[in-house]
Parts: structure tokens; C-alpha cells; sequence
């Protein structure tokens, strides 16, 4: 059900920034490491720094996809001869998928199942949408009676698959302005995600299973899934 989804200013402009200039070349083989800060990561791609940082995000996916989606990746910025001056190398290291908090408290108050009904449409209201009665029941039949552990657990369960298929995926990206990098950051600081982000640059993303997808500067190249047999 779930599939995967990664400027006043434009890209053209921003090349034209003699960054260089502005601040002392990074040292070769100095991996400037940001922790959990993106400030910190963004600043040292500007310069055109080898960098890494760990970052977490909550994707309320909820009205599209029936989820919010959790997810820990490890980004990096380093030097490469390959393909181009620069590699973006994300990691996807941990992901899990849950309701929005709204509806959790809607969930499991002490309420009756109608109340929790209207309750659960008018959130839906709220998010811009039209009043659907009939999908609020269906979520107070499915997870109006469980405790919130309860209902985190039938969460797990039922996009366990995607999330096994997601984990440990790596999405590599190279390029030769590493100005161009920095614009995406911004945007998904503001929760803002695109299948255009890249588009700058040759990527390549492969999952755990082997499923590998390649795009250059925005033009798909290849797409390979991989089929499990579960006989063997």
C-alpha cells in the first residue's frame, strides 16, 4: 500500500555563489560529522565539506497513504572521482509507520464509538477534506477498543513487509556543484518532497532485497525489482 517517496532562490543562482571565496577550502580527508544537526550539514555542503549527520523525520502520509511514516537515515556528503565530484550516499537505518497523534487520542478515549466517529471526521474536515463517515466507523471498528500499544502493534504488523523492503536501502546521488544540494535540504527541512529533488544529479538506489532504480538528472535508466520465492 505504502510506496516509497527525498526556493526563492534558484539553482542557477545559487552556482553562481563564489563559495570558495567566502570561506577557507576544507581540508582533504576532514569529515566534518553534524550529529543530529542539519544547520551543521547544510553549511558544510555548501562549502563542499565531506560531511555526515543522522536525521529523523515524522512524513504525516496519513490522508494518501493510511500512515505516518518514521524514519532514521544517515546522509552523507563525500568526494568522488567517479561519476562526478560529489556523492550524496543516503541510508535508511531505521523505519517504522504509525496513526497521526490526533487520531491515537481520538482512539483510545473514553468515549463511545459514535462520538469517536464524529470525532474522527471532523479531523478529517480539519486536514481539508470532505466528511467521510463511513471511513471514520471503519477506523473506530478496526482500532477503537485497543490501547495505544495495542494499536502501535497492529500498525507494525501490517506494514511490516514495506518497512523490511525499506530499511537499509541507499539512495546515491553524484553531481559537480554541491551547491545544488543544498536548496533540497531546505525544502525537506519544511517537510517538502519531491521525486524531482534529484534531478541535478546521476542516482542510484538499491534496497536491501537488490531492487535497484537508476535516474539521470531526472530520466529513469533502470528499474529492477527483485521477487522473493518464498517455496525456496
Amino acid at each position: 500500500m505504502m510506496r516509497d517517496t527525498g526556493l526563492g532562490i534558484t539553482n542557477k543562482d545559487l552556482a553562481t555563489i563564489p563559495t570558495a571565496a567566502l570561506s577557507p577550502a576544507p581540508t582533504p580527508g576532514t569529515i566534518v560529522d553534524c550529529g543530529s544537526d542539519m544547520e551543521c550539514f547544510k553549511n558544510a555542503v555548501s562549502r563542499g565539506s565531506e560531511s555526515t549527520m543522522l536525521w529523523s523525520q515524522s512524513l504525516n502520509l496519513f490522508p494518501l497513504f493510511g500512515a505516518v511514516i518514521n524514519s532514521t537515515s544517515q546522509l552523507d556528503q563525500k568526494r568522488d572521482g567517479n561519476k562526478g565530484k560529489y556523492v550524496y550516499v543516503q541510508t535508511t537505518l531505521d523505519v517504522s509507520y504509525s496513526l497521526p497523534e490526533e487520531l491515537m487520542q481520538i482512539l483510545t478515549a473514553d468515549k463511545l464509538a459514535a462520538e469517536k466517529s464524529r470525532d474522527i471526521d471532523n479531523f478529517f474536515i480539519s486536514l481539508g477534506y470532505e466528511s467521510n463517515p463511513g471511513s471514520a466507523e471503519s477506523l473506530v471498528a478496526e482500532y477503537g477498543n485497543k490501547s495505544r500499544q495495542e494499536i502501535q502493534e497492529a500498525m507494525n504488523d501490517q506494514y511490516r513487509e514495506v518497512a523490511e523492503s525499506v530499511r537499509g536501502t541507499v539512495h546515491k546521488c553524484w553531481y559537480d556543484n554541491h551547491a545544488d544540494l543544498v536548496p533540497v535540504l531546505t525544502r525537506w527541512q519544511s517537510g517538502e518532497f519531491s521525486t524531482g529533488d534529484f534531478n541535478f544529479a546521476y542516482c542510484e538506489t538499491t534496497s536491501a532485497q537488490g531492487a535497484k532504480t537508476i535516474t539521470d538528472h531526472g530520466v529513469i535508466k533502470l528499474e529492477l525489482e527483485i521477487i522473493l520465492d518464498s517455496t525456496q
